[in-house]
């Protein structure tokens, strides 16, 4: 069995995601829809949303199922919303927000949905980055 090797340690991503929340409390001047990409980004977004609470940033949470792997462990590349579509107020500023972007696929796939719903500002978050495999900006 291949050994696992550990990137960020416990610390390192609670700092990450407390730096993260700075920056978004930041930006943004008031109540925030943050809309988590599913199912990966579930610990992420958590933790994201405490760390915002504890600054004194407050926001609205709504889900968005995409699938662009099926039951492989390659991405096709085709995105597919499953289920519908989050609720959010069009004149509201949309925080993303996923795991890791690989290909960009989904989350570009999921701004264009967004921002066709008639949304004022959609911005992203991610934890982690694989530019190595990017497909679109």
């Amino acid at each position: 069995m291949a050994k696992i090797k550990k990137l960020f340690d416990t610390d390192q991503i609670a700092e990450r995601v407390d730096e993260l929340a700075l920056e978004i409390s930041n930006k943004v001047s008031e109540k925030i829809t943050i809309i988590g990409v599913l199912k990966g980004s579930f610990v992420f977004l958590a933790d994201l949303i405490r760390a915002l609470d504890k600054i004194g940033c407050p926001s609205h949470i709504e889900f968005l199922r995409l699938s662009s792997y099926g039951e492989k462990q390659k991405t096709s590349g085709d995105v597919v919303l499953i289920g519908g579509q989050p609720t959010v107020s069009n004149n509201r500023t949309v925080l993303l927000v996923d795991d890791i972007v690989d290909t960009g696929n989904s989350v570009a796939f999921a701004k264009k949905l967004l921002e066709a719903k008639g949304i004022a500002e959609v911005l992203t978050c991610t934890l982690l980055d694989k530019p190595s495999r990017r497909e679109v900006a």
